[in-house]
């Protein structure tokens, strides 16, 4: 499972292609802890569709103790296709951002 800061990393990324770097560095990191927090987000949305109530409850716990590399390796372990997932998350978000700053 990505942690939060790996989402962060690839997040960089739409800073990149939306022309943002002439912002300061200050800003830029606002915006990407921002953005990564929205995806990070949308892939447990996602993958909380997968899971049983035991399994929910588990996971909010952890989230609620603010574990998040904790909640990525539990959904890694119970959620098949993790990775996909993510992958498709973050595009999608990609093309949203990008989409709408146009």
């Amino acid at each position: 499972m990505v942690s939060q800061e790996q989402i962060a990393i690839r997040c960089k990324d739409i800073i990149s292609e939306l022309n943002l770097e002439y912002l300061p560095l200050e800003e830029q990191e606002e915006i990407i802890s921002e953005m990564s927090e929205v995806v990070y987000e949308k892939i447990i949305l996602r993958v909380i569709e997968k899971l049983g109530e035991d399994d929910v409850r588990s996971l909010n716990n952890i989230l609620d103790e603010e574990r998040y590399d904790d909640a990525g390796f539990f959904l890694s372990e119970r959620v098949e296709n993790i990775d996909k997932i993510i992958e498709e998350e973050i595009k999608e978000f990609q093309e949203e951002i990008i989409k709408f700053s146009k």
